[in-house]
């Protein structure tokens, strides 16, 4: 009787991997704020392991770093200023890649409600990309700026069937943070 041997799995890559799920655009309205930061072996299978976080300035001067246990990671935003930041996640506290794993590097810009600028030099920013109104109310405050003097933006205004308005907005730089496109309603 022939003998059968078992299947034996074999994969090419990194024995280890790490997936962040850290948002590219931080709303930073409270003091810290948790994410999945997790450690995936060779199989696709999430693993338990202790990773190192270092967060830079867009200069490189570090700012904060640390470690914790995958796949719980809390960012601490209270002392970190509006703004475009690196953060890098690697299991080595040297941040070196290696044959198993490879160091994940993302950028992150963190901004408030109450900034009077764009965190970032841009000629357009709008952090809340879908504004939503519901049924009778008639204006809404959109968060919008531009780092540019003479900057103009072309609002449009529509309902889930067509365009009902659009409108050139001047000088939208001076009206970060409430720039009230209001909704006049037509009858076609």
């Amino acid at each position: 009787m022939p003998q059968v041997r078992p299947a034996l799995s074999f994969g090419l890559g990194s024995a280890l991997s790490i997936v962040s799920s850290v948002p590219s655009v931080i709303k930073a309205d409270s003091d810290s704020q948790s994410y999945k930061v997790t450690v995936y072996d060779l199989a696709s299978h999430p693993v338990q392991k202790k990773l190192y976080y270092d967060l830079s300035a867009a200069d490189g001067k570090g700012l904060m770093g640390g470690e914790f246990e995958s796949p719980s990671f809390r960012l601490d935003l209270k002392d970190i200023p509006s703004g475009r930041y690196r953060l890098r996640f690697s299991l080595s506290p040297d941040f070196k890649d290696s044959e198993e794993y490879r160091v994940v590097s993302d950028s992150i810009t963190v901004w408030r409600a109450d900034d009077k600028r764009p965190p970032v030099v841009t000629p357009l920013w709008v952090p809340e990309t879908e504004i939503v109104l519901g049924a009778g109310e008639k204006k809404a405050k959109i968060r919008v700026g531009s780092s540019y003097n003479d900057s103009y933006l072309l609002a449009l205004v529509s309902d889930s069937q067509k365009r009902i308005r659009t409108e050139w907005v001047r000088r939208f730089r001076d009206c970060y943070g409430r720039c009230p496109f209001g909704y006049r309603p037509c009858v076609c």
